[in-house]
């Protein structure tokens, strides 16, 4: 689509504007984020656009469409030319497809290693942002025509700010790869290129599903997350999606009947239920969070007789996952790769 010429006044009134809203913005809180921020990373400094970059597709003649979104009616130009999305892993559901968006907000530190790469092979220009913050003169500098991003992490306020920059999709959705990119295909008109992304997916979980099932039979598997204040389980609830249905329900291993039913993303809990749980392998996550750190919590972990009591302990059955694979990593390639390794580490404890 055609670049729209804006008057020199309505820019420098939009910037102006942006400052000033900029503080007041709510950011996520991170139990309620699924693992993609932090509160107390620093902004960058502002990014400029590359021209090379912006001119790379040929601009089409047609007509803007209408897209609903979580807050209404949205605006889409015909041929967006900067399209920006606010979750990597928008971006690596989209690239999956053939759609690779031209621009993503990124934290490096919470990324999986591989995604960086991906990304970068598929002509997506890394930005690297701020978690759990927002940088409105940082999208503005951007220049985007069309921003896609999870209407869980963009509230209203937020929204707004959003669209005084270019029309914005919330889409009604979570971040989790089964809800969202059927959504997204449908916004990009991609919906064949999506249902074979996912086929390719699901025969993988099943194959593996197979193997597991073999390996482990009725064992149970605990996944157990280290954080800076406390520890945590996860769930088993499928409609959470991500690491819940990719472990307990695409891959089918055993949930502990201690934690049976929890219907949290992670459930808070003391060191004293752990021998209650006491499971027969634990994939143990030290949460990566840019700006905290628990380490103390996890020596405290190591040092508990509580822990070393445990039959996994003991045996030796304890699997080191990191949160840029378990959590961040979600996607068609992520979880593609975390499964063969899953696979692999669990099936050679036996």
């Amino acid at each position: 689509m055609s670049q729209r010429l804006i008057p020199l006044l309505g820019t420098l009134f939009l910037a102006v504007t942006l400052a000033a809203c900029s503080t007041d913005a709510s950011p996520a809180s991170p139990s309620a984020s699924a693992d993609a921020a932090s509160p107390d990373a620093a902004a960058p400094p502002a990014h400029t656009v590359s021209a090379d970059k912006a001119a790379a597709k040929p601009a089409q003649e047609a007509s803007p469409r209408a897209y609903t979104d979580l807050y209404g009616e949205v605006s889409i130009p015909a041929d967006p030319q900067r399209v920006l999305v606010t979750s990597s892993r928008y971006a690596e559901y989209l690239a999956s497809m053939g759609e690779a968006p031209d621009m993503v907000l990124y934290t490096s530190s919470v990324e999986p290693e591989y995604r960086t790469q991906y990304l970068q092979e598929q002509g997506v220009e890394i930005i690297e942002y701020p978690q759990y913050e927002h940088n409105f003169e940082l999208l503005l500098s951007l220049a985007p025509d069309l921003i896609v991003a999870p209407g869980i992490s963009v509230d209203e306020s937020t929204y707004e700010q959003m669209t005084k920059i270019a029309p914005t999709v919330a889409l009604d959705s979570t971040v989790g790869m089964e809800e969202s990119m059927p959504k997204l295909a449908q916004l990009f008109d991609k919906q064949s290129e999506s249902d074979a992304e996912m086929a390719a997916y699901h025969a993988k979980t099943a194959e593996a599903a197979s193997q597991l099932e073999q390996a482990l039979g009725d064992r149970t598997v605990l996944v157990l997350r280290v954080e800076a204040k406390q520890y945590r389980y996860l769930g088993d609830d499928e409609q959470r999606g991500g690491a819940i249905k990719l472990l307990y329900h695409d891959l089918g291993l055993n949930v502990p009947p201690a934690i049976a039913g929890a219907e949290d993303w992670f459930t808070p809990f003391s060191l004293e239920f752990l021998p209650e749980i006491d499971p027969d392998y634990i994939l143990l996550e030290q949460r990566v969070v840019d700006g905290e750190d628990g380490t103390e919590f996890y020596d405290q972990l190591m040092k508990s007789s509580l822990w070393k009591g445990l039959r996994a302990v003991k045996e030796g059955h304890v699997i080191p996952v990191t949160t840029q694979d378990l959590v961040q990593g979600e996607g068609p390639i992520g979880y593609a790769n975390f499964t063969d390794e899953l696979v692999k580490r669990l099936t050679a404890l036996q």
